[in-house]
């Protein structure tokens, strides 16, 4: 078996320094956690550039111990990444359901990686171990897996709950009365307009009742967020601090 992964990208575009930089240091900084991780890794082994060839950009990335400062082979740990990130793929495409394990930071990473492809409809990266091509991402897989990954990062996200403070709240709903009917949206907490109470009468007069039109103001304010699953469901006002412009 091969200890070198060997990485293809086929491109009709220039590609963007910046771009094919993060990308091999986001599959770097994924082979040393995958082979912190693995029985058959070596420990502190990073992937190093071997080799540029013209034409296609093509990379060969060797692991080198921090231990010994030397090559090591790892060919077994190479294969055992190239199988993880091949299943991270087909779950990503909806090709498998069973998911991997991966964190956010590993879902970013991934995005970095992507991107050269995603930006060029005729581009290909392919990925290869033990010298047989394994992985074969086009343009429209590039740009579906980047979308999956964002909708999986959104899963990722911690809930926000509690008090959150100073936070521009815009409403999209409004009544005289303070616990009916008031519906606003916080866009640093979620996405959606959700029911607004409000902690006093003085708070929700401060606010709406002398707004000649509050549904066109950003408010800057104190909320204490209820959660139901994960999901806010309530926003309760407990102070207001001033209106901003949008």
């Amino acid at each position: 078996m091969s200890d070198k992964i060997k990485i293809v990208l086929n491109y009709t575009k220039p590609v963007e320094l910046t771009d094919i930089s993060l990308s091999l240091s986001a599959i770097g900084s994924e082979f040393q956690l995958s082979s912190e991780h693995s029985k058959n890794g070596v420990p502190g082994s990073k992937l190093y550039l071997h080799k540029v060839e013209q034409g296609s950009l093509i990379a060969e990335l060797i692991a080198i111990s921090d231990q010994a400062s030397v090559f090591v082979g790892q060919a077994q740990a190479i294969s055992e990444f190239i199988g993880n990130f091949k299943w991270l793929k087909e779950f990503l495409l909806g090709e498998r359901s069973d998911k991997p394990k991966i964190d956010k930071k590993q879902l970013d990473r991934l995005d970095a990686f992507l991107n050269p492809v995603a930006k060029d409809s005729g581009a290909q990266w392919q990925i290869s171990g033990n010298e047989t091509v394994n992985i074969t991402i086009n343009y429209q897989q590039a740009n579906a897996m980047q979308n999956a990954a964002a909708r999986e990062r959104e899963l990722l996200k911690e809930p926000i709950s509690g008090l959150q403070q100073q936070v521009a709240l815009t409403f999209q709903q409004t009544r005289d009365n303070p616990n009916t009917g008031n519906r606003a949206k916080v866009e640093s907490i979620y996405p959606l307009a959700i029911k607004v109470v409000f902690d006093n009468d003085d708070v929700h007069q401060e606010m709406l009742l002398n707004d000649e039109n509050p549904l066109t103001g950003v408010y800057l304010v104190d909320v204490r967020v209820e959660t139901v699953n994960n999901k806010p469901i309530l926003y309760k006002i407990t102070r207001f601090h001033e209106s901003i412009e949008a």
